[in-house]
């Protein structure tokens, strides 16, 4: 009698071997949910509908040699960049007039350096409408790079825009404020799946208070990550479902290679969820170290920002100034 695989050189087929199996069907799953999302999107997000007829609209590009600085010490132009050298209480801030439909763009693109976990980055902008009113929106970054944002998660992003701003606050770290370049893009694909890694990808500062607190995705974001990988995850055990039952007699599939495919789907889908918030715990402790590590008792206690929060709550004492102890 012929044994499953002799026909394969001894070795069982690659449907059979689970380790070769279960990677092949999940990156099959992935596949299948981005274009599901993809496809369903609108249907989702229904406030995205009206942009899908302005798909051929072309992206409104501004070089940040074209911003002039408004809140800076000291600033030059690089090239077709600007950069801000020195702040100004905190503050780096650049503007320029613009006309944008907004109508036209739910996406924004930002190439920038001199970002890190010490600045918050902000958009800011007029509109014609009503141009004595200033609108704003947090951009989340986790550091240098071009970033995709969701303009339309502020609910604000209407009108036709006049001006710009866009600028970084907080402690620069010695580091300038670079504005490579500043785009608004039409609805598609590649912005849409762009926006939603940025998302997932974004560190926010926190209270110091722990180094092991996850904060996720943004508020409002486009598709939450655990989301995402549960789906991926029973998309996967729906392609393993169809194949056992469609070639239940040609692939001859054992109960034990299922169940050990299963396990390895799972695993990978645990791990890549996982690999996120490791990312986010690595530059959370990184920012640990660096409030904290080398410092006498004292410096450490004014620089805990939970130590200055509780002290205002009870005492009313001045957490900079204070003893350390018993708060720290």
């Amino acid at each position: 009698m012929t044994q499953r695989g002799d026909r394969h050189g001894g070795g069982p087929p690659w449907h059979a071997r689970p380790w070769l199996l279960a990677p092949v069907l999940m990156l099959l799953a992935a596949l299948l949910v981005v274009a599901l999302y993809l496809a369903f999107f609108t249907r989702f997000h229904p406030e995205f509908a009206p942009y899908r007829a302005q798909a051929d609209a072309p992206p409104k590009t501004f070089p940040g040699a074209r911003f002039e600085a408004v809140r800076a010490r000291a600033s030059e132009r690089r090239g077709s960049a600007r950069a801000i050298t020195a702040y100004l209480d905190g503050e780096a801030v650049f503007r320029t007039p613009a006309v944008v439909d907004t109508a036209d763009y739910p996406f924004l693109r930002v190439r920038a350096t001199g970002l890190h976990p010490g600045v918050r980055l902000f958009l800011f902008w007029r509109i014609a409408e009503r141009p004595d009113g200033i609108y704003h929106a947090r951009l989340h970054h986790h550091g240098d790079g071009t970033y995709t944002w969701n303009l339309l998660r502020q609910g604000v992003w209407t009108g036709r825009v006049i001006e710009l701003s866009i600028g970084t606050f907080g402690d620069p770290r010695g580091e300038a404020f670079v504005l490579e370049e500043v785009a608004f893009q039409p609805y598609g694909p590649g912005a849409l799946v762009a926006a939603v890694a940025d998302e997932w990808t974004a560190f926010r500062s926190w209270s110091l208070s722990s180094i092991n607190k996850y904060l996720a995705a943004p508020p409002a974001s486009l598709l939450r990550p655990a989301v995402a990988g549960t789906l991926w995850f029973l998309a996967g055990v729906a392609l393993l479902l169809a194949l056992a039952w469609l070639g239940r007699r040609r692939l001859a599939l054992s109960r034990g290679d299922l169940a050990q495919a299963l396990v390895i789907m799972f695993a990978i889908s645990w791990t890549a969820q996982d690999l996120l918030v490791d990312g986010f715990r690595l530059r959370q402790g990184g920012e640990t170290l660096r409030t904290f590590a080398g410092k006498p008792l004292g410096e450490r206690a004014a620089a805990s920002t939970m130590r200055c929060r509780i002290m205002a709550g009870t005492s009313g004492d001045n957490c900079r100034d204070a003893a350390p102890l018993p708060w720290f």
